[in-house]
Parts: structure tokens; sequence; C-alpha cells
């Protein structure tokens, strides 16, 4: 449960405080820290075999998007969110049966900020998520906030 929105391709440095470095998942958190950490978008996508969602970090607090000038734009939700920050729609990876089947990336970012996801069980090979790491349907509130963000002031720390 959560929104997208459609960033200009050169928004493509993100920065943030929460879970990380590597993807992760209500049910796939364990190795993942909280602390401060960055990355390129293409850094966040995982080229799995046949594509699908990915790239998750979980637990945030903060989050920046910036150029390579380091203007941006600072996220905050409420409560924690997740993110994905990728160079295609989650239509271009369902559509596509293999890694090399994607079409090529578009000329914009899709950032997924989310209040829940379920889990990842496994689904590709096996079972779904244990009924904890569902989500269920039940009211939701969740907010976020957006704010310019100017160069070299840091946004990620905690």
């Amino acid at each position: 449960f959560g929104l997208q929105m459609i960033m200009p391709p050169e928004f493509e440095r993100a920065e943030w405080y929460g879970r990380g470095p590597h993807e992760n998942y209500s049910d796939r958190r364990a190795s993942a820290l909280v602390g401060v950490y960055a990355a390129r978008v293409d850094d966040l996508f995982e080229p799995y075999l046949r594509p699908q969602e990915n790239g998750n970090r979980g637990e945030v607090r903060r989050l920046a998007l910036r150029n390579a000038q380091g203007w941006g734009v600072l996220v905050r939700g409420s409560p924690l969110f997740d993110f994905s920050l990728r160079r295609y729609t989650l239509a271009d990876l369902e559509g596509a049966l293999h890694h090399h089947a994607l079409p090529p990336p578009r000329p914009a970012l899709y950032c997924h900020l989310d209040c829940g996801q379920n889990g990842l069980g496994s689904n590709s090979c096996g079972p779904r998520p244990w009924p904890a790491y569902r989500l269920r349907a039940a009211p939701i509130s969740f907010a976020v906030a957006l704010a310019p963000l100017k160069a070299g002031v840091a946004a990620a720390g905690n």
C-alpha cells in the first residue's frame, strides 16, 4: 500500500536513513541494519532472472532524491515507510518473462513510497509469506511530506 511518484531522470541519487544497504522486505530484514545509506538508482535495482518487484528499502525515516548538483526533494513519512526507485514501471517488470526481455529503461524514474508491502515468502518457487508478513484489508493511515532540498544540505542523518 502506497503511492508512486514519477521523477525526472536526473534525480538518480538516493540517500536514506532506514534499513540497508541491500534490498529488504518485512520478512527479510535481519541482515539489513538501520543506518544512513546512499546509492544511485541503477545500484538499487536487482536484475532477477524473472523480472519482478525488487529493490525495496524498509523502515525508512527520511529519503533524499538528488541530482548530480545535489539539489533534490526530501521525503518524510509517518509512520516509517519503504521505498524503491527504478527506471522501469511495475507493468514493465510484470510483462517480461526474463531480464533480457525488459524494454529499454524509461526516461523517467519511478519512486514507490509504501506504508506496507507483503513479505516475499518464496513465491517464485514455493509457499506464500507467513501470515504475519501479509498485508490484510484494514484501515490504514499514511502520510508523506515532500520538501525541496538545497545542494549541500544534509538530509538522511538520524
